[in-house]
């Protein structure tokens, strides 16, 4: 759609056909520039989101020091991260501790039965 103008040549609707509340070149010029800024601004917290999403705790801490400083700023940030990480280190434990019980019922299960086999050996004779 053309740009319509008024009597002394001033842009009163843009490329959309939105209709403009002011008539100056230089406004609607700084208008689409911050309108463009927002948006580069948008995309870069979206960019920053997903790489952040896929960061673990240890890395965020890591550029987090590499940015403001070994320990310096970003406090409640950092509780957050280092709590995060001893959860996922308990996590880890107790899955352990899980898979150590899981392989010693197996070995228990193991031992029983070799005992009713040599019961059986004993009884048979």
């Amino acid at each position: 759609m053309a740009l319509l103008r008024d009597r002394m040549g001033n842009i009163l609707k843009d490329r959309m056909g939105n209709s403009l509340t002011y008539t100056s070149e230089g406004e609607i010029k700084t208008r689409d520039l911050r309108r463009a800024k927002e948006e580069a601004k948008k995309a870069t917290m979206t960019a920053n989101k997903k790489a952040r999403a896929k960061r673990s705790p240890q890395q965020q801490l890591e550029v987090l020091d590499k940015r403001l400083g070994k320990d310096v700023g970003a406090v409640k940030e950092r509780a957050r991260l280092y709590k995060q990480i001893e959860d996922i280190k308990e996590q880890e434990k107790a899955a352990q501790v899980e898979q150590l019980r899981e392989i010693e019922r197996e070995e228990k299960q193991k031992a029983k039965e070799i005992l009713k086999k040599i019961k059986r050996n004993r009884w048979q004779r």
